[in-house]
């Protein structure tokens, strides 16, 4: 780097005072220490690279357990629904048995129960759905597809000694020796 400065007695008592002063500096490198920090450059990014490759490993696995949660608050949203329509279904039948003399009273107000029972889950499972949805839209951005597409399996098995985490930890430890 080089600096330039100057001082003056002008404002102040103008006796014709003037320096100048030019500075110059260039880094004096020991032996072996501009390769030293050449080697902690590469390391450090090889640091970084791990670490971003964990960080995407950890990335997937959360958008895989919302998507799970998703696929299985849509699949207890339609259970709930088919439970709530064959109680209905069952309401009515016992309220038409009931009228004609064939069933108790007990039987319909045991069926209103498994309606409304069937009814309360519905409106639940509706709620976690709804729910699942948000976590999805919140991590991902984007809307989930109404039939979820099913996830593929890897075409080869992935090594443990290439995992990501166990490559940035390996990279932090030789950072840091």
């Amino acid at each position: 780097s080089v600096s330039l400065a100057t001082l003056g007695d002008r404002l102040t008592a103008n006796r014709g005072k003037q320096e100048w002063e030019v500075e110059v500096a260039t880094p004096l490198w020991l032996p072996g220490q501009r390769q030293a920090r050449q080697g902690e450059v590469v390391s450090s990014q090889k640091e970084f690279n791990a670490q971003q490759l964990a960080l995407r490993l950890q990335l997937a696995g959360e958008v895989r357990e919302v998507w799970w949660a998703l696929a299985a608050a849509r699949s207890n949203h339609a259970l709930a629904g088919v439970r709530h329509t064959a109680a209905q279904e069952l309401k009515s039948d016992v309220d038409r048995r009931w009228r004609v003399g064939e069933l108790a009273r007990m039987d319909a107000n045991l069926a209103q129960v498994e309606v409304l029972s069937a009814r309360a889950d519905l409106e639940e499972a509706q709620s976690a759905l709804a729910q699942a949805e948000q976590d999805f839209r919140l991590l991902t951005g984007i809307t989930p597809a109404d039939p979820l597409t099913p996830e593929t399996l890897p075409a080869v098995e992935p090594s443990l000694d290439a995992h990501p985490q166990l490559l940035a930890a390996a990279e932090i430890g030789r950072a840091h020796v």
